[in-house]
């Protein structure tokens, strides 16, 4: 077996550990939603988004994972998706508490952290159907390192 092929394999099993962190984070959250006290719109609205990337990475699970050109790049993307999860885990549960001074003081800077971690969470996604899609071989594609030419 080559070096390549190895790297390949160990990529591909960052994918999956990756992709099963981030699904046991997706359902926490969706279980934390259904119980918070403030927020609730942009709690229920994070909700949404992460079941449908946990819908994504299940169909991305179920490709080919031989398919997949970047696997490298595609592992680093989830696990940077990953540590978002957790932290929006941790925001989401933060609106499960009702306090009266959390009610005035901190939910709007909660609010601002919820569509923060919100607004990454699209980034990452986009970036990670991008690295899916990457060729090597492509020089349409961007790689780490290298700015795209534009033309005018």
């Amino acid at each position: 077996m080559t070096m390549q092929a190895v790297e390949r394999e160990a990529s591909m099993a960052n994918l999956v550990g990756s992709m099963e962190k981030i699904a046991s984070n997706a359902l926490a959250i969706k279980e934390a939603v259904e119980t918070v006290c403030v927020n609730k719109n942009e709690c229920v609205d994070i909700g949404r988004r992460v079941m449908r990337i946990r819908a994504l990475l299940t169909h991305l699970q179920g490709m080919e994972m031989m398919t997949i050109k970047e696997p490298a790049m595609v592992a680093y993307m989830l696990g940077a998706l990953q540590v978002i999860l957790s932290r929006t885990r941790k925001l989401v549960m933060e609106c499960q508490q009702r306090s009266v001074v959390r009610s005035f003081v901190g939910a709007r800077d909660l609010c601002k952290q919820l569509r923060d971690v919100k607004q990454e969470m699209s980034d990452h996604i986009m970036d990670g159907v991008f690295a899916a899609n990457a060729s090597p071989s492509d020089p349409r594609t961007c790689h780490p390192g290298k700015a795209p030419k534009f033309h005018h």
